[in-house]
């Protein structure tokens, strides 16, 4: 299954980067080497414990991992710009993790926090990234997601 997800993500990651190309290279490129792009996944699976978003509002914790949990990140750029979308695979975010997060990336590599995308895959069968139903485990998980992201 895991392999399943993996070859999946990089496939629709080459159709955007060659979509992306194409048009970049319409819109007036005289250089095809000036586009690069390049991917990472890291894990972000909480351990047991940490609350789960639940189905219907059935929160809870944690019992047991049957899948990992990931960040995906796809990074282009044209030569001229630069820009980072990640896609996590949680419910909900706050703006709080996800300013945090831009922020550490800008100290870390110089990216602009306005070329910067987070988003959630909004699963119900994943944590929330937020300050709802929140205890001491919750706390650590979220510092944990924003270091990983």
């Amino acid at each position: 299954m895991k392999i399943k997800k993996l070859v999946t993500f990089f496939l629709q990651l080459i159709i955007i980067v060659s979509l992306l190309q194409t048009n970049y290279c319409l819109s007036g490129c005289k250089d095809q080497n000036n586009f690069r792009a390049g991917a990472a996944v890291t894990d972000i699976t909480p351990k047991p414990g940490v609350s789960l978003s639940g189905l219907l509002q059935q929160y809870g914790p944690i019992k047991k991992i049957i899948d990992p949990l990931n960040a995906r990140c796809l990074v282009m750029e044209n030569g001229k710009t630069r820009i980072a979308i990640v896609l996590c695979d949680v419910c909900i975010i706050s703006g709080d993790n996800i300013e945090r997060a831009k922020s550490m990336v800008y100290e870390k590599t110089g990216l602009p926090i306005s070329n910067i995308l987070i988003a959630a895959t909004h699963t119900h069968m994943a944590p929330r990234v937020t300050g709802w139903h929140m205890s001491d485990i919750d706390r650590e998980y979220y510092d944990y997601f924003t270091d990983q992201i």
